[in-house]
């Protein structure tokens, strides 16, 4: 029998992670964990309350330094702002909350299994807008490009960088351009979370 996904449900608003809470506990694929800093964590599935842009700062601070770590994401159809910090997360899994329960568990599933999941009945509004886009591969960053990255998640600044490589502050901010772009990320802390779950920087 293949073990339980370890999860543990990052929500704020305690009837609201009740009610997953009981929905999660009758399915024999996952096992909860109360703290989503503990080590054994496989997947963090976020709430739709985590709308606190701070808080999802934070849960990508985690990743940093915990980056076998996978999300999933609770969203709410036509509010951006949900589908803002699903992208800030850099969710590998995405349900709407009109979601069945069965979808949901199946979505942590296949992310634990290191599969993207988007299972979401999205208004036209949102569905054109690609909640999650599929993320870059850091292997076609260019040389400079990489060196660049590994100095961003470090938390150097533009300048703190070019003092580094000896290059023109506009130069680094042209490759941290590049590096957006070819990542698919808009957000520098985004792009470091990719670098450390794509093996980058050690």
């Amino acid at each position: 029998m293949t073990a339980p996904v370890r999860v543990a449900i990052v929500e704020p608003q305690s009837l609201y992670k009740a009610s997953i809470t009981f929905v999660l506990q009758r399915s024999l694929a996952v096992e909860l964990k109360d703290d989503v800093r503990d080590a054994s964590v496989n997947v963090a599935l976020v709430g739709t309350s985590v709308l606190d842009l701070r808080a999802a700062d934070a849960l990508v601070r985690l990743r940093a330094v915990s980056p076998l770590l996978k999300v999933c994401a609770l969203v709410v159809p036509g509010v951006d702002r949900s589908v803002e910090v699903a992208r800030m997360l850099c969710a590998e899994g995405v349900a709407s909350v009109h979601a069945s329960s069965e979808e949901v568990i199946s979505m942590i599933v296949s992310v634990a299994r290191g599969e993207r999941a988007v299972i979401a009945a999205f208004t036209r509004s949102s569905s054109s807008r690609q909640p999650v886009a599929a993320q870059g591969d850091c292997a076609d960053l260019s040389k400079r490009e990489a060196e660049v990255i590994r100095l961003l998640v470090d938390g150097m600044s533009n300048k703190e960088i070019s003092s580094a490589l000896v290059l023109s502050e506009k130069t680094v901010k042209n490759h941290v351009s590049r590096i957006f772009s070819k990542l698919n990320v808009n957000a520098r802390t985004q792009a470091a979370v990719l670098a450390l779950r794509q093996g980058m920087v050690d």
